[in-house]
């Protein structure tokens, strides 16, 4: 295998396991909340978080590295009706912003 298909296998289990973890998360924290209180929930997030953002992130660039040029990564997004890749990628990003602004609202306990 060369470079560019570890790159694909990188980014496929870590966007997945960050993906998982958020899942795994929020099911804990509503069962933290019932039993040992919002507070402990909170606390617990907050340091689940920190972990699951920087492996999406990790994967994300990881997918950098299967394109040909990554300077034109722009490119791969353009096909968005007809390319599985480009929804990924697209999928991919909304989840991160979704997810960020999600850890926000959490350390700032907003909402």
């Amino acid at each position: 295998m060369n470079i560019q298909e570890w790159a694909l296998v990188a980014f496929t289990l870590l966007a997945q396991m960050s993906v998982g973890a958020f899942w795994v998360l929020g099911a804990v924290h509503f069962y933290a909340q019932r039993k040992a209180g919002e507070e402990e929930a909170d606390r617990l997030s907050d340091r689940a978080l920190v972990v699951i953002g920087p492996l999406l992130v990790l994967g994300l660039l990881a997918s950098f590295l299967h394109l040909g040029d990554p300077l034109s990564a722009f490119n791969a997004v353009a096909n968005i009706g007809s390319s599985w890749l480009s929804r990924e990628i697209l999928f991919g990003v909304l989840f991160a912003i979704a997810g960020g602004l999600f850890a926000l609202m959490q350390w700032r306990k907003w909402g």
